[in-house]
């Protein structure tokens, strides 16, 4: 794996992969975000995932048309999260591939936005962007690595809001749409775990997933939103898929080897939960996170993913009795 040079971006630092395929790796303070991807099948060109601004996806379209010489026929947008799906406004010249449930989850968000803006204009969902950050960069452990993420994050979305105009996907499969080149193929396969829907793109010739953010490498993951037990079932399905370079949706590219390091989180996570006094506050009893993740990024989301699981088991113990 190389840096193909300058990718032309802040936002983003461009990964050759070999054999057509290149991993856009967020820039942390940039208006990526996420990270995104960019495959040659040969006369066919997809990218995967748009970022959480039209700058940085203006970035990648352009990096895209560079290293393959030719247009973006296809993109594949991994589930319904901003920082992913937002860019898409910028391939209005491409066909927009997403599940069902992606799309529906999307244009429900869509719409709800749409008509809101209509009543109350942009001056609101700016202030509640504002707030919402705020209520992350305030934790305690939050670090100064963090904030430089939860900067880029927040002006990624602000900049650029009152332009801002979604391009929903234009085509939908309902588990696989296979995407045939001269060269190459890839699958966009459809899973679950981090949302209610979560699309990979798997290239069974480079034994390659794109696994947007049913994977983080070096950044705490987030489980408040999905099932954190589903999204281990499907990185199995993707393991037995024959993937051994991953592409997370946040970190450096990793291998099926990096999915060791996640379980033992989850399982810190567990372990933690099982050691809550029921007497105390679920935060008087969380304990600080184990050393070995402490340097992981976004800490803040390590007392989140805690009293979303704490909600979980509570719920089920109640259904039991």
């Amino acid at each position: 794996m190389t840096a193909t040079g300058s990718s032309g971006s802040r936002h983003f630092q461009l990964r050759d992969l070999g054999d057509g395929v290149y991993a856009a790796i967020a820039t942390d303070g940039g208006w990526a975000v996420c990270n995104a991807g960019i495959i040659d099948l040969g006369d066919c060109t997809i990218v995967f995932d748009t970022f959480v601004n039209h700058t940085a996806a203006l970035d990648l379209k352009a990096a895209a048309e560079r290293v393959t010489g030719g247009t973006v026929d296809y993109v594949v947008n991994s589930h319904p999260h901003r920082d992913h799906v937002r860019g898409n406004q910028v391939f209005a010249d491409s066909t927009i591939v997403a599940s069902d449930k992606t799309h529906e989850v999307m244009a429900s968000a869509w719409q709800a936005r749409c008509e809101r803006v209509e009543k109350e204009g942009l001056g609101p969902i700016r202030r509640e962007v504002e707030q919402e950050f705020q209520a992350w960069t305030s934790d305690p452990t939050t670090t100064a690595a963090d904030l430089i993420l939860w900067d880029g994050y927040l002006q990624g979305i602000l900049h650029g809001l009152d332009s801002y105009n979604l391009k929903l996907p234009d085509l939908t499969f309902q588990s696989k749409m296979t995407f045939n080149g001269s060269k190459h193929s890839a699958e966009a396969i459809g899973y679950s775990g981090h949302s209610p829907s979560d699309t990979v793109l798997y290239l069974p010739e480079q034994r390659t997933a794109f696994l947007a953010d049913l994977f983080f490498i070096g950044y705490q993951p987030y489980f408040v939103e999905g099932d954190a037990e589903e999204l281990f079932r499907s990185l199995d399905k993707v393991e037995a898929l024959g993937a051994t370079r991953l592409v997370p949706g946040h970190g450096p590219v990793g291998t099926v080897e990096d999915i060791a390091n996640l379980r033992d989180y989850y399982e810190m996570l567990q372990k933690t939960l099982e050691e809550v006094d029921p007497r105390e506050s679920p935060q008087a009893g969380f304990k600080p996170i184990a050393s070995r993740f402490k340097d992981w990024k976004w800490n803040s989301f390590y007392k989140a993913n805690l009293e979303s699981l704490l909600k979980k088991k509570a719920s089920e113990n109640q259904i039991r009795r």
